[in-house]
C-alpha cells in the first residue's frame, strides 16, 4: 500500500468515524431532550494509594462527573438540583461509585423520540448477492 493510499484510507476512516458520532450524539439529543430527571445522585469513592495519584485522579472524575451531569443538565429538565460528590481516600487503593436517578419520559413522546432516532442512526447496508 502506498503513502496515498494510506492517506487516503486515513481521511475515508476518519470522516465515516465523524458521521457515526455525530448520528449517535444527534440521537442522543434526541432522547435527552424528552427525559425528565426527577433525583439524580451520583456519589463515588476513589483511591490509588498514594496521596498524589488520588489528588489528580479526584480532579479527573470531577471534571468528568461536571461535564456529564452539565450535559444532562443542558440537554434535559431536572426536577431537583443533581447531587454530585467524589470522596478521595489517599490512603488505600479503592473504587466505587453510587448512581441513583429517577428519569421519566411519557410514553408517546419516547415512541417519537425512538422513530426519528431510527431515521437519524445510520445502518451498515449489506450487499444482496
Amino acid at each position: 500500500m502506498s503513502v496515498e493510499q494510506s492517506v487516503e484510507l486515513f481521511q475515508t476512516t476518519s470522516r465515516n468515524l465523524i458521521h457515526i458520532v455525530k448520528a449517535y450524539r444527534d440521537a442522543a439529543t434526541i432522547l435527552l431532550k424528552r427525559f425528565t430527571f426527577q433525583r439524580f445522585y451520583w456519589k463515588t469513592e476513589f483511591g490509588t494509594g498514594k496521596a498524589d495519584g488520588t489528588g489528580l485522579a479526584t480532579g479527573g472524575i470531577w471534571a468528568s462527573k461536571g461535564f456529564l451531569t452539565g450535559y444532562f443538565a443542558n440537554k434535559s429538565t431536572f426536577k431537583s438540583e443533581p447531587s454530585i460528590s467524589v470522596i478521595p481516600y489517599f490512603n488505600r487503593k479503592c473504587f466505587r461509585s453510587e448512581l441513583e436517578c429517577i428519569v421519566s419520559i411519557r410514553v408517546g413522546q419516547a415512541m417519537y423520540a425512538l422513530l426519528k432516532v431510527i431515521r437519524k442512526i445510520p445502518f451498515k447496508k449489506e450487499a444482496v448477492i
